[in-house]
């Protein structure tokens, strides 16, 4: 009611003022100045300048009543002020609001007849609304990009003072830098931080008042925090040398670069060749004019300043020089002896060579006689790894005998030394030459042996068991009485325990010794003794007969330990080995030669002998397939290194290189499983093909091996197979 009458004697006084002034018109035509009339109702806006403050700014002078009863401020429980005196400005202080409050918008009204204009008492007008402020301080993630840098990016536009008196970082003697100016991004640079710094984090603070958003509110940046670590830690390799001139680096961390040849040197190459690695932690080397001797024992390489970077934003760079282990480049030698010193005209004399080094099956080695008697190059017969043997009947002549070794390798392809280290002649001889004499012989366990011939002494026990020790020539540098002692394997034990779970074969140990003619004890030899032990068929029931071995004890380490050449001959039930020593010796069951499924094996004598392979039995069929990274044990529990077994050849087994992922139900087989080949470099490659295709095309579904997914997932993906 009040706003109509205020308007209605308004309207009144308004036409009497027009009447008023036709009247004058009328009366005497002069022009008259009238006040005014329309001015506005006051209006104003509003800002939130701080979590609890609100400025008005009128657009004239205006007075009122108490502020707090002039506005209502949503979300405020209370609002105080004084109320304004021919004022363009007051402040709500106001309590309760949250900065929440302020986004967008925090609404407000105003109390009737409260607020006036002070030159025309209009009334200010009712409701509106405050816009909201910028009550958020602003964050900030921070990440070392280098060793004495860091990179700051920041939630809004920032600015302040010197950036140095905003921040400290832990570790650093100094932070430079200058203040940010409407920006998001500040780079710190600091002087004194290690790459241990970074690991894991380096701290900071910001300093207080320093870092405020451009808001009017200049809201303060956070306190403390963390700048996540950057790999400050640059790459390092082992290196071998594979092959005469290949050379395999194994790198700390993922790595990339230029052009091998450009990044590596090899001491005595005269060319390195390779492409660059990608996302690899292996490269090959392949260089050119290295020799043999380039290996022994090591072949020096540098590493290129800037090529051989990590993959992380610092790009740390790989330590430079270093050495490349060396690799196998010495050629392999051997040992002759004789089964007999007593050479004549149609007798048959077993030469047995025995290698320094393992030897690869093929090819195969081969001797040859020469002087009073000739043997063209003859192929050898393979005992074990190590020892070859060879039947001659003597031939009529006398004189002096030269043998020769040629054609065999060891297993990183040296050829052999054709001249033998010892045993490199022997004697024939026939009607009207010279007999050498006759080697010391004797079956009671005790012989005198010399060292021109040697000797054979052996034991025969009343349980149908015995024992033999040969002597080559030369072994011995002075006569000496040989004596096997049969000691009760109860009291050889007493004193030196049988490890849990093994047992003696028989009922006898055997003490050697050897006694020269000043009563001297010989425990050590010139050359290998062959030790043979025969066993009954009663003593070998119910035990894998072929995982037999010969072990001696040990005083040093007071353990029995297994003869490393233990050969078994099942048919005439003997135990075979070389030694070069005398102490007690036994024969004891060994651990099961049997290859099982699940089992992981190595062969020497193969093609690769580092290979590792994991055997999967079907049927009379046992498949292996190669294990191409070593990754592959952390992915099951029962594949582990001392469980591996060496086997001597590996004709006997299938290579499988196909695997899939079980995904049906107890880990069978699914409907939708893809079949992957898996090749040497990693890589794997679906067999894009049906089921029935994959067995017309030479498959076989048992072949198959089946993988946990996190080996699959270790294998890069390359092209899909087409056909087998």
């Amino acid at each position: 009611m009040k706003q109509k009458t205020k308007s209605l004697i308004s309207l009144k006084a308004t036409s009497a003022f027009l009447s008023l002034l036709f009247f004058v018109i009328l009366a005497g035509g002069m022009a008259i100045d009238v006040p005014n009339a329309s001015a506005g109702i006051p209006t104003f806006t509003a800002a939130r300048t701080a979590l609890n403050t609100i400025e008005l700014t009128f657009n004239e002078n205006v007075t009122g009543t108490a502020i707090a009863d002039s506005f209502t401020v949503a979300g405020a429980t209370s609002v105080t002020n004084t109320a304004p005196t021919a004022s363009t400005s007051v402040t709500l202080t106001t309590v309760g609001l949250t900065a929440t409050d302020g986004t967008p918008n925090v609404g407000y009204v105003a109390a009737t007849g409260d607020i006036l204009s002070v030159s025309t008492s209009q009334e200010i007008a009712d409701g509106g609304a405050i816009a909201a402020a910028d009550q958020v301080a602003p964050t900030f993630t921070a990440v070392r990009t280098a060793l004495n840098t860091i990179v700051l990016t920041l939630s809004e536009t920032v600015t302040g003072t010197a950036i140095a008196d905003s921040f400290t970082v832990v570790g650093a003697s100094s932070v430079t830098n200058t203040a940010p100016t409407a920006s998001t991004s500040v780079t710190l640079t600091t002087v004194g931080l290690t790459a241990t710094d970074g690991t894991p984090n380096v701290g900071y603070v910001a300093a207080t008042g320093d870092i405020v958003d451009n808001s009017a509110a200049t809201n303060e940046i956070a306190d403390g925090g963390a700048i996540a670590a950057a790999d400050q830690v640059a790459p390092t390799f082992t290196a071998v040398r594979t092959a005469l001139n290949t050379i395999v680096l194994t790198l700390s961390e993922t790595v990339t670069g230029t052009a091998i040849a450009d990044s590596f040197t090899v001491v005595g190459a005269s060319s390195v060749t390779n492409t660059a690695p990608t996302a690899s932690t292996s490269v090959t080397l392949t260089t050119v004019g290295l020799t043999a001797t380039d290996g022994t024992p090591n072949v020096g390489y540098v590493a290129a300043t800037g090529d051989i970077v990590d993959n992380s934003a610092a790009t740390n760079e790989i330590a430079d020089g270093g050495a490349i282990a060396a690799a196998d480049q010495v050629a392999p030698t051997a040992a002759i002896t004789y089964s007999d010193s007593n050479v004549t005209s149609g007798k048959s004399l077993t030469i047995t060579a025995t290698f320094s080094e393992a030897m690869a099956n093929s090819p195969v080695v081969k001797i040859s006689l020469s002087g009073a008697n000739t043997v063209s190059a003859t192929v050898m017969t393979k005992v074990t790894t190590t020892s070859y043997t060879y039947t001659y009947t003597v031939a009529s002549g006398s004189g002096t005998v030269t043998v020769a070794l040629s054609i065999g390798t060891d297993v990183a392809t040296n050829v052999i030394t054709s001249a033998p280290t010892s045993g490199a002649t022997f004697t024939t001889a026939n009607a009207g030459g010279g007999f050498i004499s006759p080697i010391p012989t004797s079956t009671t366990g005790q012989a005198a042996a010399t060292p021109a011939h040697g000797g054979v002494i052996s034991k025969t026990n009343t349980d149908g068991t015995s024992v033999k020790v040969v002597l080559p020539a030369g072994a011995l540098i002075a006569n000496a009485v040989i004596t096997i002692s049969p000691t009760a394997k109860a009291e050889a034990v007493l004193s030196r325990p049988i490890p849990v779970g093994n047992s003696i074969v028989g009922d006898y140990a055997y003490n050697f010794t050897a006694v020269s003619g000043l009563n001297i004890a010989v425990n050590a030899f010139e050359k290998a003794l062959t030790l043979t032990f025969i066993y009954t068929n009663e003593q070998v029931e119910g035990i894998d007969e072929g995982a037999l071995k010969i072990y001696y004890w040990d005083d040093a380490l007071n353990e029995w330990v297994a003869l490393a050449d233990s050969e078994v001959d099942t048919v005439n039930n003997a135990v075979i080995a070389t030694t070069t020593h005398f102490t007690y010796f036994a024969v004891f069951e060994g651990e099961s030669s049997e290859i099982m499924d699940g089992d992981i094996i190595q062969c020497q004598n193969s093609d690769n002998p580092f290979a590792v392979y994991i055997v999967k039995v079907v049927g009379d069929t046992k498949y292996i397939r190669h294990i191409v990274s070593l990754e592959i044990f952390n992915y099951y529990t029962h594949l582990k290194w001392e469980n591996l077994k060496q086997v001597d050849f590996l004709d006997n087994y299938s290579l499988s290189g196909w695997a899939r992922v079980n995904t049906g139900p107890n880990g069978t087989p699914g409907s939708t499983d893809k079949v992957y080949e898996i090749n040497s470099d990693q890589s794997k490659h679906w067999i894009n093909m049906t089921a029935e295709e994959f067995l017309t095309h030479g498959g076989s579904d048992a072949a198959i091996y089946s993988v946990n997914q996190g080996e699959m997932n270790l294998y890069t993906t390359g092209p899909d197979v087409m056909s087998l």
